[in-house]
């Protein structure tokens, strides 16, 4: 294949090498574009589906408060009786678990920028 000087425009393939990778590029955009379209579409439906869940308060029952974990506990009657409250205390100041959490979260950043780096 002929190097292009910038600004010249081809109009048609040299060989049929370059007519086939042709067709194959066109088929490839149009495979991606359709498998695009259908992801924004189901992306789409599932985001204005969680929306309508959450406008209507679907699955929820005035009884069964557990506050922000609602949905996650609203099916499990007397939930709190499972949870022992007093199981952790803290032997550390509250500031050492923020610092810990912030450390572990850098250094997960760290190793996915040297992971995704390798490709």
């Amino acid at each position: 294949m002929r190097k292009l000087e910038r600004n010249t425009v081809r109009t048609a393939p040299e060989s049929e090498a370059e007519k086939v990778r042709t067709a194959e590029t066109g088929a490839a955009r149009r495979k991606a574009s359709v498998l695009g379209t259908a992801s924004a579409i189901l992306g789409g439906g599932v985001v204005a589906t969680a929306l309508v869940i959450m406008a209507r308060g679907a699955g929820l029952r005035d009884e069964l408060d557990f506050g922000a974990g609602s949905y996650y506990y609203a099916d499990i009657p007397d939930f709190d009786k499972y949870l022992r409250w007093d199981a952790f205390t803290a032997s550390l100041p509250y500031w050492v678990y923020v610092v810990l959490f912030l450390a572990w979260g850098a250094l997960m950043y760290l190793l996915w920028r040297w992971v995704d780096g390798r490709r």
